[in-house]
């Protein structure tokens, strides 16, 4: 088990989720996540007012500001009659994996839905966050029947979802495991590295790129694949203001980016 670290409702009042009568996904998510937070003393990441983009991209921010595993709390749709409860980590995680293969479990059984399983998809959420992040599709909004079960057992629900990370407070019964935390014990220190990425040569926003990190004193290098030109900006600390700046610049510049994480001893 690992320790929950965030956890947040997705979408918000202006990047709406699914809406059905007087269902709506941002705010049984954001209610979920808030009772999630109470049961784990997890650091809840409240909504923000942004669009899609700005959305997602807040919500990655919010998550790395603090190492440790994340949750991100959705609820699903498709044709009125799909039903379930899912699951999805990052393929090739193996912690994420049994963490929401047991999520998925847990909700599904105490809803009495199908155990739709863990999935793989490309979700920003899961794909830009640095640690281990879950993103659980509770049950089907559009469902009336999955809906029912789940207005009947909200607090169920919460606490079937917490009791997936060891830092659930209604789990007194049993000794709990020993932490087995996300953050990298010393001598050993992380830094990252944020990779701005496919520039063609001679393009207007390398340039500006370029610009923007000498004027900010950012060092940097370059790769190259055939003309195209990636520019690698290092290093950063987890907090840096600095690379949240950068990443500020570079989302609304519409510039694609990954970041990628290194440990150096620190001596």
């Amino acid at each position: 088990m690992v320790k929950l670290e965030s956890v947040h409702g997705g979408h918000n009042n202006v990047a709406v989720g699914v809406r059905k009568g007087n269902y709506k996904e941002e705010v049984l998510a954001d209610a979920l996540a808030k009772r999630v937070a109470e049961l784990t003393g997890a650091r809840y990441i409240k909504q923000d007012s942004g669009d899609v983009n700005q959305n997602l991209a807040y919500f990655v921010r919010e998550m790395d500001k603090k190492r440790g595993a994340n949750l991100s709390i959705h609820f699903n749709a498709f044709n009125n009659s799909a039903n379930g409860t899912e699951s999805y980590s990052y393929d090739g995680d193996d912690v994420g994996e049994k963490l929401s293969i047991n999520m998925s479990k847990k909700v599904s059984d105490v809803l009495g839905t199908f155990n739709r399983g863990n999935k793989n998809a490309p979700l920003y959420v899961i794909d830009r966050s640095i640690d281990v992040t879950t993103l659980l599709e509770v049950c089907f909004l559009d469902n009336d029947s999955d809906m029912e079960k789940f207005m009947a057992k909200r607090e169920e629900v919460a606490h079937a979802i917490a009791s997936c990370y060891e830092n659930y407070k209604g789990n007194n019964t049993t000794e709990k495991p020993k932490e087995k935390s996300p953050v990298v014990n010393e001598p050993y220190k992380p830094r990252q590295e944020v990779r701005a990425f496919w520039f063609p040569k001679g393009h207007k926003k390398l340039a500006e790129l370029k610009k923007y990190c000498n004027d900010n004193k950012i060092y940097f290098t370059e790769s190259f694949v055939a003309n195209q030109v990636r520019v690698n900006m290092k290093w950063f600390s987890q907090n840096s203001p600095s690379k949240m700046k950068l990443i500020e610049y570079l989302e609304k510049n519409n510039i694609n980016y990954d970041m990628k994480l290194e440990f150096y001893e620190n001596v």
